[in-house]
């Protein structure tokens, strides 16, 4: 996400290098950078003739310059490839600020509530619920994708007003052993159709419906 803020294009790369020979063809020399905690993938990027910048982690003590993401011309957004292979996709940055600005206001959303991501930031549907986070000014939580305990704990939280939830957890939510109350942020918004004995358990168990997006 803070590689955005430079003026270059920005392509998010899965972590498995063997997925980066696929279309689209990534020019030889492109320079890709690699976290510290995928340092290890620097030889596959040679050997793919392209140029590995490697980050180490920041000492303390160190400020982080002005992050520009929102002033940006736009961002190249992966689709989620559920009709094939992820795709690049660029989008203006105006038209993705104005059309998650419509959802929050149709959601009845306000400035400072919290939004739980439960996506990859990867992909468009993550980095959309970003941008909504960004434009609410409130907490951010991001979900791994197996642990219903502790998704059971971040959705009970009071900061949170909007999950962007998964058809899986929705289903996993409403018929698992709870671990603690059943509290669920107020607007639920799925982007894949679910069954409606999934919806139905989901709201029998915490009073709030599943929307879609």
């Amino acid at each position: 996400v803070a590689a955005t803020s430079i003026p270059a294009p920005v392509m998010l790369l899965p972590p498995d290098a063997r997925a980066w020979r696929r279309d689209p063809t990534i020019p030889p020399g492109t320079t890709v950078v690699l976290p510290p905690s995928l340092v290890h993938l620097a030889p596959a990027a040679r050997r793919l003739g392209l140029s590995p910048c490697l980050l180490a982690d920041r000492p303390r003590g160190v400020s982080a310059p002005p992050f520009t993401l929102l002033q940006s011309p736009g961002m190249v957004l992966f689709t989620s490839g559920t009709t094939g292979l992820p795709r690049p996709v660029y989008r203006g940055m105006a038209a993705l600020l104005d059309n998650s600005a419509a959802r929050l206001s149709a959601l009845g959303l306000a400035a400072g509530d919290g939004l739980v991501v439960g996506a990859s930031l990867a992909h468009g549907n993550g980095l959309n619920r970003l941008l909504a986070s960004m434009l609410l000014g409130g907490t951010l939580g991001l979900l791994g994708p197996v642990d219903h305990r502790l998704a059971l704990a971040t959705l009970a939280r009071s900061e949170f007003t909007f999950w962007s939830a998964t058809a899986h957890f929705a289903d996993v939510l409403g018929r698992c052993t709870l671990t603690g109350p059943a509290v669920v942020p107020r607007v639920c918004l799925l982007s894949s159709p679910v069954s409606r004995a999934v919806f139905d358990a989901f709201l029998e168990r915490f009073g709030v419906p599943l929307r879609q997006n």
